[in-house]
């Protein structure tokens, strides 16, 4: 969603000014349910196996073209349109993404606006770093399970060495050995496997990797439970300002979630550097000082 008055994201692009990188068993799900809603989906990525670049028994990488270092600048990011993701749909006029229903990691817990402000932001960064630890897991899981011969893991590891360039035929063969024209079958098997993993099982194949992230998520979670106000409270550290008529826009974790205060609340939060969080509470409401907090325009003294 784009805000009026907000210029964080041009409507046209959105947040999609990324290209993911999809994991085996999220493209085998276009590959294994015969839904119409996917073939929008199907199509786009039957288009991509068919280019070869980025295509390999563990997923489809961006293609060579996505120009990533434009992409990582976050000057561009949701402003420039050449960066556009390749899986939105041109014909849409609301250009609806065709993978939405397989989506990776990072699209589905990426969002520009948090309820919790910084503090929900941690929360969707440690789901995001935990979603993506089970994706590769699960990814290399069906590798071992599936039976990829050796040679195609070697010819794996000299992929991933010079990425984001077209495959020499001679290597994408090895890739891909006698599942060579059969990727799309063999991407069905993935997701086939994996829908098949209850939690734990899938939890227990991560190991070391996979449970770091998820105790990291766990503490995330309980940062978001109610806690009492801090003894003193100081202004944030990173707050931007920007004059929106008789408002002021603070910008503080994120330039796409600012806070927006009147002239009059903006001097009370100034007037509370120092002060006590009880004293704040008075002068602002708790109710208002706990979203201050979580925005990080006010945070705990010290």
């Amino acid at each position: 969603m784009v805000d009026a008055g907000d210029e964080s994201f041009h409507a046209e692009v959105r947040c999609c000014t990324f290209e993911p990188v999809l994991a085996n068993f999220e493209v085998g799900a276009f590959f294994r349910r015969a839904d119409p809603r996917l073939e929008r989906g199907r199509q786009r990525l039957a288009a991509r196996i068919r280019e070869r670049a980025g295509v390999t028994p563990l997923g489809i990488d961006r293609p060579p073209t996505y120009p990533l270092w434009r992409a990582a600048d976050e000057r561009n990011f949701g402003r420039d349109g050449s960066l556009a993701c390749g899986y939105l749909d041109a014909s849409d006029e609301h250009a609806r993404c065709t993978v939405h229903e397989a989506r990776n990691a990072v699209c589905a817990t990426w969002f520009c606006k948090h309820v919790r402000g910084a503090r929900g932001g941690r929360f969707w960064l440690a789901l995001r770093a935990f979603l993506r630890a089970m994706e590769d897991s699960l990814a290399h899981h069906c590798l071992h399970a599936l039976g990829v011969e050796d040679e195609a893991l070697l010819a794996l590891a000299l992929e991933k060495d010079r990425p984001y360039q077209q495959p020499t035929p001679a290597l994408h063969a090895a890739l891909w050995g006698e599942r060579r024209f059969r990727e799309q079958h063999f991407y069905a098997e993935c997701h086939e496997l994996v829908d098949g993993l209850d939690g734990a099982e899938a939890l227990a194949l991560g190991g070391a990797t996979v449970d770091r992230h998820r105790r990291a998520l766990l503490a995330a979670a309980r940062a978001l439970e109610p806690e009492p106000l801090p003894e003193a409270v100081v202004l944030g550290p990173r707050t931007a300002s920007e004059r929106r008529g008789d408002r002021v826009a603070l910008r503080t974790y994120r330039d796409s979630d600012p806070i927006v205060l009147g002239a009059g609340e903006l001097e009370a939060v100034a007037a509370c550097d120092g002060r006590s969080g009880a004293d704040a509470a008075d002068r602002l409401g708790e109710d208002r000082l706990r979203v201050l907090l979580d925005h990080e325009v006010l945070v705990p003294a010290g």
